[in-house]
């Protein structure tokens, strides 16, 4: 028996499964403060999100944090660690969804720019052992908005991009999901999402189970071969 698509569902981590964006405001800011420089305001904080640690680095080198990239990377990210470590919250229905999948047969992967030590906190944090592929942003040579997580997931899971969803809550993640060929669904944390920047938008995960990511996936899919059949 074939199995329904889609063939399996992507993931990204921080403000999609799990809340850290508070965790990672809050480094961000400490070190602003340390160095004298006025944290950002809410449309700077908000560039940050979904960004590549190495885009982040380069954002507070130019704000006139004087540490490189790798330095820039080891502080905040030991910062959040340990915040993480102290409080970590689910993102709501996220856990739900992440069951029904792996109890339908459905394969998940984890497509973070968060690093590798980052990314196994986080889910022995919360518990997680049913995620079948993980990509880190340290598996790949560019991390979102490049197309390579998600294509790197999709080889893991011996499956097509084009076959998968991706559940993201950032611009950049959308992107980069978008342009590997997933169709997407976008639930905005932290940063505004419109219709522009994904296939379809959900304001909770609550809203969101297996079959209506099956009705998400066959719309899109339907929609993507008539325009490949008018082009023909």
């Amino acid at each position: 028996m074939t199995p329904q698509p889609p063939a399996a569902v992507l993931w990204d981590m921080d403000g999609t499964i799990v809340d850290t964006e508070p965790h990672w405001q809050a480094a961000q800011r400490a070190l602003l403060i340390d160095h004298g420089i006025a944290p950002f305001d809410a449309e700077g904080e908000a560039a940050l999100v979904g960004a590549s640690l190495q885009t982040a680095a380069r954002i507070f080198r130019e704000a006139g944090v004087p540490l490189d990239e790798d330095a820039w990377i080891a502080h905040v990210t030991t910062d959040v660690l340990a915040r993480v470590r102290a409080e970590l919250t689910w993102r709501p229905g996220a856990r739900e969804l992440l069951v029904e999948l792996r109890d339908a047969g459905v394969p998940s992967a984890l497509v973070t720019n968060s690093f590798r030590e980052m990314a196994e906190v986080v889910l022995a944090a919360i518990g997680v052992d049913w995620l079948d592929a993980v990509v880190t942003g340290d598996d790949v040579a560019e991390g979102k908005p490049d197309p390579g997580p998600y294509l790197r997931a999709a080889e893991l899971l011996g499956v097509r991009p084009g076959d998968c969803i991706a559940i993201e809550d950032s611009v950049p993640g959308l992107a980069s999901a978008r342009r590997a060929g997933a169709v997407t669904l976008g639930v905005p944390h932290g940063m505004a999402l419109d219709e522009g920047h994904a296939d379809a938008l959900a304001t909770s995960l609550t809203e969101i189970d297996l079959e209506g990511l099956r009705a998400l996936y066959t719309r899109v899919r339907t929609e993507r071969d008539a325009v490949t059949e008018t082009r023909r």
